[in-house]
């Protein structure tokens, strides 16, 4: 008998168990939904660039884990989901391209006013820029505005999106991020060789 009852409260509590194992399941599934749309209504939100702008700017007067000279995880005024979205438009427009793209000026340096463009460098050895110099510019007519602007590339050693062939990305990057763009080449050493610089995932060193 005694052996009987034993048996049966065994049953009982393990089915008790059991029954509280797969309540605490449910409850883990329904909080880790409600976390997931949590983030992304709040990354959605943040993409609006005077909001982001403003809470940059607070998250810096507050000097919370920031210090001189810090590079942030992402640029001024761009969430995660823009940083990553961006990357992978940079990567794919410049597969013919041997460069390690960064972001510099502003929006790194974290200086940025909300009317502030984000500067886009990919950087670039001699070798490289004399190869895409050839490419963009050609051999051009003596004396023309093509020859002047070779000329003025050589000296700063910077080739613009436009003469670079990247139109196309640089009109995604100003739809994506709501932000004016500068792309361009910049060769290593050169007078826009200025950091500090935030590495972009997804280049072709």
């Amino acid at each position: 008998m005694a052996a009987a009852a034993f048996t049966g409260g065994a049953i009982t509590t393990a089915a008790k168990t059991g029954k509280l194992g797969a309540t605490l399941t449910t409850i883990a599934t329904k909080l880790e939904n409600l976390t997931h749309r949590l983030g992304t209504q709040i990354d959605n939100l943040i993409t609006n660039p005077s909001l982001r702008h403003m809470i940059d700017r607070l998250a810096d007067n507050t000097g919370a884990i920031r210090f001189p000279g810090d590079v942030p995880a992402l640029p001024m005024g761009v969430s995660r989901m823009q940083f990553d979205e961006m990357s992978e438009l940079i990567a794919e427009a410049t597969r013919h391209i041997h460069a390690e793209p960064r972001i510099h000026g502003s929006r790194v340096s974290r200086t940025a006013t909300a009317n502030s463009d984000i500067d886009i460098a990919l950087l670039v050895d001699d070798a490289e820029f004399d190869r895409l110099l050839e490419e963009s510019f050609g051999i051009p007519n003596p004396g023309s505005s093509r020859e002047r602007s070779l000329e003025h590339a050589m000296t700063v050693g910077k080739i613009d999106s436009g003469e670079a062939g990247l139109r196309a990305v640089h009109r995604k990057l100003k739809e994506l991020l709501g932000l004016r763009v500068d792309i361009s080449i910049i060769r290593r050493g050169g007078p826009f060789d200025r950091g500090p610089y935030l590495p972009i995932p997804g280049g072709t060193q």
